[in-house]
């Protein structure tokens, strides 16, 4: 089962406890996706979870059991097809709007979790945060409903399909906490924690291994140079202090700068041992440099 598919199923599972909720549920569900036709209502879902959900509700609400046809392809989807005046009157004046004379506190939420699943997918948040909505031919009235909830929504076209979505792992929370479904709020605040962990950790690692790059750099660079003064015999070009440091770690090309600062005689910090290395690597370029120059003069 997908991700998305087994979080409908969560989603459906937990019915609202008060009547005035479940038609709020069943109204979300028909506003999202259900034409008229005479007094034929014709409502394309989601198979499983969400469209059993919606022919219980609406042989509730409205007495009649739905007939249910295969819809699309794949057979992902099914359509409910029911006949009832109240319905049509109410998706022809009032789509998108709460029942008359509904107003528990929690029937808004209801309304929200209906719209979800009959037109709303969610990608998995482990991968990427992105929640988008099938809008038909009622992309206003799905702005007026979303839009004060999670902010302004983008719009594009999949297959001939208007879709309206966001990819702001706040907004997707805000629209789930206003729909009453803490444990996606919850897991969404759980995946930014650990990804900004993981980026922090990743950080670390990307400058650790670039000083470390770095020292490696200069080390070589550092015996390098030392190794050609003592080859053409210009070691003694430097000052004794750092041509015994020279020598040290010539010796010693493995050990830590710390390591190497406490065998020194009186014992150097790390960076005043680092400090000695670079001014050594810097006398050794200027006295080749000089030579080099002498010799070409001569030439």
């Amino acid at each position: 089962m997908s991700y998305l598919s087994e979080l409908k199923k969560k989603i459906a599972e937990k019915l609202p406890k008060r009547a005035c909720c479940c038609r709020a549920l069943l109204c979300g569900m028909l506003s999202a996706r259900a034409t008229v036709e005479a007094e034929e209502i014709l409502c394309p879902l989601p198979a499983g979870a969400p469209a059993a959900l919606a022919g219980r509700l609406i042989a509730i609400q409205y007495g009649r059991e739905p007939a249910s046809l295969p819809h699309g392809v794949g057979g992902r989807s099914v359509c409910l097809s029911f006949t009832s005046r109240s319905a049509a009157a109410y998706l022809s004046g009032r789509r998108f709007l709460l029942p008359e004379g509904e107003g528990c506190p929690h029937c808004r939420p209801a309304f929200l979790k209906g719209v979800f699943l009959a037109s709303g997918r969610l990608s998995d948040i482990s991968r990427e945060v992105r929640l988008e909505f099938s809008v038909g031919e009622w992309e206003a009235g799905f702005r007026g409903l979303l839009e004060p909830v999670c902010g302004s929504l983008s719009a594009t076209r999949r297959n001939r399909e208007r879709i309206l979505y966001c990819r702001s792992s706040g907004a997707v929370g805000d629209f789930f906490a206003a729909a009453e479904y803490e444990a996606l709020t919850f897991d969404l605040i759980n995946h930014t924690i650990e990804g900004e962990y993981r980026n922090a950790v990743n950080r670390r690692a990307n400058c650790e291994t670039g000083n470390i790059s770095k020292s490696i750099d200069a080390s070589m660079r550092f015996l390098h140079l030392f190794r050609q003064m003592e080859a053409e015999g210009k070691t003694g070009l430097l000052p004794e202090e750092l041509r015994e440091t020279a020598r040290l770690r010539a010796e010693n090309p493995e050990v830590s700068l710390s390591v190497l600062g406490a065998m020194c005689v009186p014992p150097v910090s790390k960076s005043g041992m680092n400090h000695r290395l670079l001014k050594i690597t810097r006398l050794c370029e200027e006295i080749l440099a000089r030579q080099e120059e002498k010799g070409e003069k001569r030439v």
